[in-house]
């Protein structure tokens, strides 16, 4: 038998044909995984932490997408700082279940009955997933976060979307606010 191993880490697999082959190590902290009949390299998932570069005013009785134009890390070219960056969108190739979460840092502010709302919005639209709370009066702030499983199609995007009642414009805090997904199970 020939050494059909050509680069560090390769795996030696027997492939659909029952060939003795080389599976090459996958990029980018890939892993090997199964497409139910052979071993196979699955590349890094998709997934970001998009988070606020600067605060935000939001205003009173107003639903509103959040900016985020900073983030934590971007697997896969979901998120853009600067373009559309409320959004978190499915790229090219990756179709699937997503996680995707999103934390919203309230200031804190006095009042009575004070609703604060964090929602998860595809393509514009459809609520998915929404959190809706009465907010604690004090000096610590409130920190409101909401999460849900979507089925994805490449092309879709999320957007976290905001609204409270507190009479004036809050500015949600750059340190506590996020949006994030991760790629759970790829189509």
């Amino acid at each position: 038998m020939s050494d059909p191993m050509t680069t560090r880490g390769d795996c030696i697999v027997r492939n659909a044909s029952n060939v003795t082959a080389r599976l090459a190590l996958p990029a980018n902290n890939g892993v090997l995984g199964s497409n139910g009949s052979d071993l196979i390299g699955i590349g890094r998932q998709a997934s970001c932490r998009a988070t606020k570069s600067v605060g935000q005013a939001i205003p009173t009785a107003s639903l509103v997408a959040v900016a985020f134009g900073a983030e934590d890390y971007d697997n896969g070219g979901l998120h853009d700082t600067v373009t559309n960056n409320s959004r978190i969108t499915v790229p090219t190739g990756g179709a699937g279940v997503y996680l995707i979460s999103a934390g919203i840092g309230w200031p804190a502010f006095g009042g009575t009955g004070t609703i604060t709302l964090e929602r998860i919005r595809l393509n514009g639209v459809t609520t998915i997933a929404d959190h809706g709370h009465p907010s604690t009066i004090g000096a610590t702030g409130n920190q409101g976060i909401v999460t849900t499983v979507w089925n994805a199609a490449v092309g879709d995007y999320f957007e976290t979307i905001v609204y409270h009642e507190n009479g004036v414009d809050l500015t949600i805090a750059v340190a506590t606010t996020f949006f994030s997904a991760a790629l759970l199970v790829a189509q």
